[in-house]
């Protein structure tokens, strides 16, 4: 059986497989099925012949469902589906920790079922940056989110009048928030920590995460991680104001040009399948290219945001394979956090 190319692009396992094997022929006709909006079978809901059910309630891990709040840097509270990462009671108390794991794609949770990952929280932060997978790890504390001040940001961020700066700041703050971000910051994230990225995950929220990071409400509970503002993930794009040449009434027009596309683009977009894929790394490498080779033929390199969505259109079907994916998945957790 023959795999649609977007279903290539989704499930590159798949793809990697013998053409006549079992394997092959149960993800290809499942991905089909997907891709065509059509009712799964039970039977192919898991490739195991119903072990992985088994093998979740067996594992070192419990996944937790939850609806909760997300405040935001900007004041905005968001309602959101949440899966909670922790490990078993039996697992080590030093397992344990302090820390959970958020994460919002029901995929990503699929995958670090199947994988076995944990049961150390650190472990599967690790694995999640090294797939390029969005999630918080976040410390459970009393604070209550207050309505933010309203400033202007600069380039970094705002920072409260008594703060001190200290050189490990950038380390504890700005990499280990964007290596969680997933997407194009996250890779960017990681291509410029090289191998200090899986040190930096491991620490700790910053000390100013009260302060300077965003909180996830679940019930009475408030959950904090540090995250990025707008501006410094601008930063880590290479995101510049130029002038578009054109005036209007209020002055001079300005757009936003990038030397990435910024991760809200990049987010929804034709090489967003959930995780940095194969296809994500080729074009990753091409863009690199391109720029380290333009010499001063350079003004036509940073794109705005239009330019960025016409470039990563790629496979329309993607986004619809992923969609379908993420519902199946999302239907399996379900059912499996029930029993």
């Amino acid at each position: 059986m023959s795999l649609n190319p977007a279903a290539k692009r989704v499930c590159e396992g798949a793809a990697s497989l013998p053409p006549s094997s079992f394997e092959r022929n149960a993800m290809c006709h499942f991905l089909n099925l997907l891709i065509e909006t059509k009712p799964i079978p039970h039977s192919l809901r898991d490739l195991q012949d119903g072990s992985l059910l088994e093998q979740y309630k067996q594992g070192i891990v419990i996944v937790e469902c939850h609806l909760g709040k997300y405040y935001s840097h900007s004041g905005t509270i968001f309602r959101r589906k949440y899966y909670l990462i922790r490990p078993r009671p039996a697992s080590s108390t030093l397992a344990r920790g302090r820390f959970t794991i958020f994460i919002n794609d029901p995929i990503a949770v699929m995958h670090v079922i199947c994988q076995q990952w944990g049961p150390h929280m650190s472990n599967i932060a690790s694995q999640l940056v090294a797939a390029g997978i969005p999630f918080s790890m976040c410390i459970l504390d009393p604070a209550v989110p207050v309505k933010p001040v309203k400033f202007c940001t600069s380039a970094l961020g705002y920072l409260p009048f008594d703060y001190q700066l200290t050189a490990g700041d950038y380390t504890a703050y700005l990499d280990r928030a964007a290596l969680m971000k997933g997407g194009i910051v996250g890779w960017l994230a990681q291509e410029a920590l090289g191998e200090h990225a899986d040190m930096v995950i491991r620490c700790s929220p910053s000390n100013n995460v009260l302060q300077m990071g965003t909180a996830i409400q679940l019930g009475e509970s408030y959950y904090w991680d540090d995250d990025l503002v707008e501006d410094e993930e601008q930063l880590i794009c290479g995101v510049y104001k130029m002038s578009t040449g054109q005036r209007h009434v209020n002055g001079e027009q300005i757009a936003d040009v990038s030397w990435w596309p910024k991760q809200s683009t990049w987010e929804g977009s034709g090489l967003d399948v959930g995780y940095w894929s194969s296809d994500d790394e080729a074009w990753y490498q091409k863009r690199l290219e391109l720029i380290r080779n333009c010499g001063t033929d350079s003004q036509h390199l940073c794109m705005n945001a239009t330019q960025w969505r016409n470039t990563l259109k790629y496979y329309k079907e993607t986004t619809r394979t992923v969609a379908a994916n993420r519902q199946s998945a999302e239907v399996w957790l379900d059912n499996a956090l029930r029993t």
